[in-house]
C-alpha cells in the first residue's frame, strides 16, 4: 500500500508496479529532502490562513517542487484562489481552497476553471492533500490524491506524487495530443484492472470446481447443488480474507 494515497485515477496495484521501475531509493534522496523542507516551512499554516496566504505559502512552493516554473492568471477570491501553471507545453489548472475543506465539492468548478484555462488536468489543493482531476474526460469523476505530509514523511508516497502529479508526468509528447505519461498510465491501468477481473473470473470457477471435486468424493455427500453452493461459499470466504489481508485489515502477525 502507499500511505496517504487515495482515489481511483489509477489503481493502487498498478501504481505500485510502475514504482518498482524507478530508480532506486538512494538515487532520490536529494528530491526528497527538498520537499521535506518545503513542507517543513509551511507547519505554521492552518484553519486560520487565508486562501492567498495557503497559494503563497504552500500552492505555489509545492507546484515549483513538481517542475511548474510558471504562474499565471491567478484570481483570487473568497473561499479559493485560482491560477494557471505552465512549463514547456505543460498548462494545468489549479484551485486552491480554504484549509482541510473537502475537495469532493470542487469537481464541477474545477472542471470548468481548466476548461476556461486550456487545461487537461486541475490540480486542488487545500493546505493538507493535493489532488489530480481530468477535466477533459468529464464523464469520469475519478481522481488521484494524496496527503502532503504522508509525501514528506514517506519516500514511496512521494515518488508516487512525482509520478502522476509533476510537471514532466503532465506533459503531452506531441502539441495538441492527449498522450501525456499520465495519460498513458491511466489507459494502461484500465487495461490491468481489466486483466485483473478476467483472472479473478478464472480463478474463481477454477477453484470453484476443485473444491466441487473434493466434496463430492467425500462419502455420505450431499446432493451435487448443495455441495457446489457450499464450494462457493468456501472460495468467497478466501476471496474476502485474501482481500482483507492485502490491506491489513487482518492480524497478519498471527500464524494462522
Amino acid at each position: 500500500m502507499i500511505p496517504g494515497f487515495s482515489g481511483h485515477l489509477i489503481s493502487e496495484q498498478f501504481l505500485e508496479q510502475q514504482m518498482a521501475q524507478l530508480p532506486s531509493p538512494h538515487q532520490r534522496l536529494a528530491v526528497d529532502a527538498r520537499f521535506r523542507e518545503c513542507r517543513e516551512r509551511q507547519h505554521l499554516l492552518g484553519p486560520a490562513s487565508s486562501v492567498r496566504t495557503l497559494l503563497e505559502s504552500s500552492a505555489l512552493p509545492i507546484a515549483s517542487e513538481l517542475g511548474f516554473s510558471i504562474v499565471a492568471d491567478v484570481n483570487l477570491q473568497e473561499h479559493a484562489a485560482m491560477a494557471t501553471l505552465r512549463s514547456d507545453r505543460t498548462v494545468v489548472a489549479l484551485i486552491v481552497t480554504r484549509w482541510g475543506d473537502r475537495l469532493d465539492a470542487w469537481w464541477r468548478p474545477a472542471v470548468v476553471d481548466a476548461r476556461r484555462r486550456g487545461a487537461s488536468w486541475c490540480l486542488l489543493l487545500n493546505g493538507t492533500h493535493i489532488r489530480l482531476l481530468n477535466a477533459a474526460r468529464v464523464f469520469s469523476r475519478r481522481f488521484a490524491e494524496f496527503d502532503l505530509d504522508s509525501a514528506a514523511d514517506n519516500a514511496t508516497t512521494l515518488a508516487a506524487m512525482r509520478m502522476l502529479i509533476a510537471a514532466d508526468a503532465l506533459t503531452r509528447k506531441t502539441a495538441g495530443r492527449d498522450d501525456s505519461p499520465v495519460d498513458m498510465l491511466v489507459d494502461l491501468s484500465e487495461q490491468h484492472a481489466s486483466d485483473v477481473c478476467r483472472s479473478l473470473r478464472n480463478g474463481v470457477l477454477e477453484a470453484s470446481e476443485n473444491i466441487l471435486r473434493a466434496l463430492v468424493a467425500r462419502p455420505h455427500t450431499q446432493a451435487v447443488p448443495d455441495v457446489f453452493e457450499q464450494a462457493l461459499t468456501i472460495v468467497y470466504r478466501m476471496l474476502f480474507l485474501f482481500f482483507a489481508e492485502g490491506r491489513s485489515l487482518v492480524p497478519s502477525w498471527h500464524p494462522i
